[in-house]
């Protein structure tokens, strides 16, 4: 379990940039990241992942049957010329997972719960960017996320290989701007 933690940057509740992980019983609850990734955020070429006991090789990340909730990922700046007056720049993309990654990666999100995360930019449970992996979005529940931009939901933005959104659930999703639930440019 991965409950209430704060990263600055990348990944409030874990940030894999290489090596090899096991998970199992997955929970991400009220972590908070100031750049991407509010529960989890992962990038490069050279990871192996076991989640739920499924040995996975370099090719894989495999992410099944996890909770994902209440996980933001946004930073605010605060105007201090003016005495009490704030002035929030809100960013951060992903309020549960962050995806960046290049070619050879399969990364599957099957089966999982996505409940109330807010991205203060792009996607507001998943945001999946600039990357070339093929990307299998599978039978999971989205419900209540929140994106202060697009993609209430999911953002599928600038994306050079396969995205498979298949058999999920969108219910009470919202955007600031484009798609409450998904969005797609590329």
């Amino acid at each position: 379990k991965f409950i209430s933690n704060l990263a600055i940057n990348q990944g409030g509740g874990v940030n894999l940039k290489k090596g090899t992980y096991t998970f199992s019983n997955c929970e991400f609850t009220s972590n908070r990241a100031g750049g991407e990734g509010g529960g989890l955020y992962f990038t490069r070429d050279d990871i192996t992942a076991s989640i739920m006991g499924n040995s996975l090789s370099m090719i894989w990340i495999h992410i099944p049957s996890c909770t994902f909730t209440n996980n933001t990922a946004y930073s605010l700046e605060v105007n201090q010329e003016v005495l009490l007056e704030i002035t929030n720049r809100i960013i951060g993309f992903s309020g549960a997972i962050s995806i960046s990654c290049t070619s050879g990666k399969i990364i599957n999100i099957t089966n999982n719960f996505f409940s109330g995360n807010l991205a203060g930019g792009d996607g507001g449970a998943i945001h999946r960017k600039n990357e070339d992996c093929n990307v299998y979005i599978e039978r999971n529940l989205f419900s209540g996320n929140i994106a202060l931009d697009d993609g209430g939901a999911i953002n599928n933005d600038r994306v050079n290989r396969q995205t498979r959104i298949y058999l999920n659930t969108f219910e009470g999703n919202r955007a600031s701007d484009q798609g409450g639930a998904l969005r797609s440019n590329g």
